[in-house]
């Protein structure tokens, strides 16, 4: 198929009667030249400084006509609003535009009774569609198809909803389609971005909003109590509601940190350096109060400053009051210094940082604030009467409770049930999505995913190359290739032996040579952690097919996880595009378990049988079992931005296992194939793993009170450690694209 726009702006009709007069037809959405070819007035290709506010000047008419769909209120497909709309292609599918498809009077280029626009289609340089009456006039998108081939009706059709009057953006792409276009890509990318935003805004906002009202009411007459004279009532009003200014002044700071996503670096590096900044300020107020406390008893006063109106000449519980203020202000230092070496280049590690500095610092201000007020009864029995003893007592309380409570695991069982509360399923995933891009828009993944993309024959792939996550010096042969062009992005672990995944790659690639007469081509490349993860939604949505290379250790590489779940993702969960090739020995887990035929080859391209016969098939317990735990990258960095990514969409890692173990078990033993996990909860892990995945996220389970306090001491006071170098067992990228001269035409 060729691709190519008219520089000419006209209306749509006259754009159909162009294109036909040129021996073509007027393209669809999947045209992957469109948006490389726009002209700016005719002038040259588009760019969007160029564009300005007018899309006109950066559009061009596709083939797309509006189609009712019957919805449960059918009515509402004229309303306007947020009704859904299906889309034919003339072109294609044969349909000639006829007025029983629309309002009476359509189309006629006129304007719609509800104050929305037309009913033709054109895109722009964003590769959002507009929805624009029929006469204006925007430059034309024609194709050429070549050997008969002509896309079905059911690969062509597109769901687009509307956003606003008379804009629309596609929402779900036609399926099943053998990859996303150029159109689809970036529509896809664009939902992504968009459900990343809903999720900040409708979850992360939402509890910030909450948590700075809640610190400023409860610290924020925190000093007009201190000076209120013993056993008199400020106003009233905070005598009546002193249990709620202290819960409040307690809470604040927790729901602030809850409202802190793992992959917000900004937020998170912010949020450190304020907690840091309030730290020292307190660290401050502590020390007076321990220098007025020391002076006080030096000199006999009967009136210590803070706390007491009146205490005994001399008496030692005024040098002890001094001393636990010392205390204090030690740990409000100690605080500010684990701030201050806060890993802030991983926001995860610094998030995790930021809540064990925080529990540490609740816990054991409670305890010296309970001390502190009570030698400070001993010294004035008036004093709790006092607003200030009634605050602090509250704080000290629900400080204590959260400091136990909120561990890593129930932080992510919050945050997990409020994003259930807000965002459906697929939102969320779609989130995770967005997070992966690093804060970019869609265009600017889009674009930066499109220069890097690159492809390497596989006939020069050595067994050798497969063994080590070091460059070989493949990389160097690369050449440069177009998203779209990719038959298969192949996913596999580096801790699983290089001579049998060679195998199994050899054998998909045998088959697929001899089914389509060509060899087969691969990209690899490590380098980059942060540029690769921003555009892997890109790479792998760019591919028509995902092949998993299932070694033994595959489910246990972090890597490997996160590409099939975003594969699943951007591909709207076409299952059927996932190939499993199994290889090595699985045959440790519970024989019965095991499936009795050896096929568990899926999708085109495939052929059945496997590498090692039975025991290279996973097996249910396997699949069961699987648990984000017990995943790992050999670079530490590398597993908490992965992890931040999956924690920032859903929350706890239960809402993330629950759907990958179904769609992994889906893959290997059909679709009515059903793999539960192994425990109630839903976690699929074992105690000893859920043990062990809490030292990697933050938790601090341990046996007994004092083991926890002395980790979370350990943790807080230590440096960060510094990066271990890249090493082996990391997840890999890997691209088999079809060369451009192949024989099978772009479908694109």
């Amino acid at each position: 198929m060729q691709a190519f726009v008219l520089q000419e702006f006209l209306s749509q009709p006259r754009c159909v009667q162009r294109c036909a007069e040129m021996n073509a037809s007027i393209s669809c959405a999947w045209s992957a030249t469109v948006f490389e070819e726009l002209a700016v007035d005719g002038a040259g290709p588009a760019h969007s400084a160029a564009c300005g506010s007018s899309y006109r000047r950066c559009s061009a008419w596709l083939g797309l006509y509006r189609w009712p769909v019957i919805w449960p209120d059918a009515t509402a497909l004229d309303g306007g609003g947020t009704a859904s709309r299906r889309w034919y292609c003339a072109s294609v599918d044969g349909f000639t535009p006829v007025p029983q498809h629309w309002r009476a009077g359509e189309p006629d280029g006129t304007d719609r009774n509800d104050g929305h626009v037309g009913h033709c289609a054109a895109v722009g340089a964003d590769g959002l569609l507009t929805d624009a009456s029929c006469a204006s006039r925007h430059q034309c998108a024609c194709e050429r198809r070549g050997g008969g081939q002509a896309a079905s009706y059911s690969e062509r059709m597109a769901t687009i909803m509307h956003r606003g009057v008379g804009f629309l953006a596609a929402e779900e792409d036609s399926a099943p389609a053998p990859h996303l276009g150029s159109l689809g890509l970036r529509a896809r990318l664009s939902t992504a971005y968009a459900a990343e935003v809903e999720m900040r805004a409708r979850v992360c906002y939402i509890m910030l909003g909450v948590g700075w009202f809640l610190f400023v009411a409860g610290w924020g007459p925190l000093p007009l109590v201190r000076l209120e004279p013993a056993g008199v009532m400020l106003g009233g009003v905070f005598g009546r509601n002193m249990v709620l200014e202290g819960s409040a002044a307690a809470l604040g700071p927790l729901l602030l940190a809850l409202s802190l996503r793992p992959t917000d670096a900004a937020n998170v590096r912010a949020a450190s350096w304020l907690m840091m900044l309030f730290t020292l300020s307190l660290a401050t107020i502590f020390m007076q109060v321990a220098a007025g406390s020391y002076w006080a008893y030096a000199n006999g006063s009967p009136a210590p400053p803070f706390l007491v109106r009146s205490a005994p000449r001399r008496s030692p519980l005024v040098a002890a009051l001094g001393g636990v203020s010392l205390l204090q202000a030690l740990a409000q230092l100690l605080a500010a210094a684990a701030l201050f070496s806060s890993p802030l280049r991983v926001p995860r590690r610094a998030l995790t940082r930021l809540w064990h500095t925080l529990r540490c610092l609740y816990a054991t201000q409670s305890v010296l604030t309970l001390l502190q007020l009570g030698m400070a009864l001993q010294l004035d029995p008036s004093f709790k009467h006092s607003l200030f003893f009634a605050h602090r007592v509250v704080w000290c309380v629900n400080a204590i409770a959260g400091a136990v409570v909120l561990t890593a695991r129930r932080r992510r069982r919050i945050q997990a049930s409020i994003a259930r509360a807000l965002l459906p399923e697929d939102r969320r995933g779609l989130a995770a999505v967005g997070a992966l891009m690093g804060g970019k828009t869609s265009a600017a993944a889009f674009a930066a995913a499109a220069a890097s993309f690159r492809s390497l024959s596989f006939r020069q792939i050595r067994p050798g190359d497969l063994a080590s996550s070091a460059d070989s010096g493949l990389h160097a042969l690369t050449r440069p290739a177009k998203l779209g062009e990719v038959d298969a992005f192949v996913s596999h672990s580096w801790l699983d032996d290089g001579e049998a995944k060679f195998e199994a790659l050899a054998a998909w690639a045998e088959s697929f040579e001899s089914e389509h007469g060509r060899p087969a081509c691969a990209c690899i490349n490590q380098e980059h952690i942060e540029a690769s993860l921003a555009g892997l939604p890109a790479y792998l949505s760019g591919c028509r097919f995902l092949l998993v290379l299932a070694g033994p250790s595959y489910l246990r590489r972090l890597w490997c996880v996160v590409e099939v779940f975003v594969f699943s993702l951007m591909t709207r969960g076409s299952a059927e595009r996932i190939v499993v090739l199994p290889f090595g020995d699985h045959s440790r887990h519970t024989p019965a378990t095991r499936p009795r035929r050896t096929r568990a080859l899926t999708g085109a391209g495939s052929r059945d049988g496997g590498v090692g016969g039975a025991d290279a098939i996973p097996s249910v317990r396997t699949l069961a079992g699987f648990s984000l735990s017990a995943a790992s990258c050999a670079i530490k960095n590398d597993e908490h931005r992965l992890l931040g990514v999956i924690e920032a969409a859903f929350g706890d890692h239960a809402s993330f296992e629950s759907p990958f173990r179904a769609l992994l078990c889906s893959r290997v033993f059909g679709p009515s194939a059903q793999c539960r996990a192994s425990r109630a909860d839903g976690s699929g892990s074992s105690r000893s793993e859920r043990r062990a995945g809490a030292a990697t996220d933050g938790s601090v389970d341990g046996r007994g009170r004092v083991a926890r306090v002395c980790r979370l001491l350990r943790r807080v006071l230590s440096p960060a450690p510094a990066e271990r170098r890249r090493g082996e067992g990391g997840g890999v990228e890997a691209m088999m694209c079809r060369q451009a001269s192949g024989s099978r035409n772009s479908l694109v």
